[in-house]
């Protein structure tokens, strides 16, 4: 995705600023291709965790917080941080 961010910046360097139809900027296009990046690199990675729940607690008994940390994780940074910091190691 980043591949195409850059070709559509170096299609339009040094030349006038496109006038697209419904008022579209380059900008605008630019911030749309930006979010469906992070998007599609977040699905792999909650994926991930998901399947990291099922290998924890499948190998012996664990604690039930464990399953909300690793929960948590998957919908925010201060919930993966937390991952980090409580089952390194484990």
């Amino acid at each position: 995705m980043n591949i195409v961010i850059v070709v559509v910046l170096s299609l339009y360097e040094g030349k006038e600023i496109p006038q697209w139809p419904l008022g579209i900027t380059l900008n605008a296009l630019l911030a749309l291709l930006t979010s469906v990046a992070k998007g599609a690199l977040l699905v792999p990675i909650v994926e991930g965790l998901g399947q990291l729940q099922w290998l924890w607690f499948c190998d012996q008994p664990r604690k039930l917080a464990d399953l909300e940390i690793i929960d948590n994780a998957s919908r925010s940074t201060f919930g993966s941080l937390r991952l980090f910091f409580s089952l390194k190691g484990g």
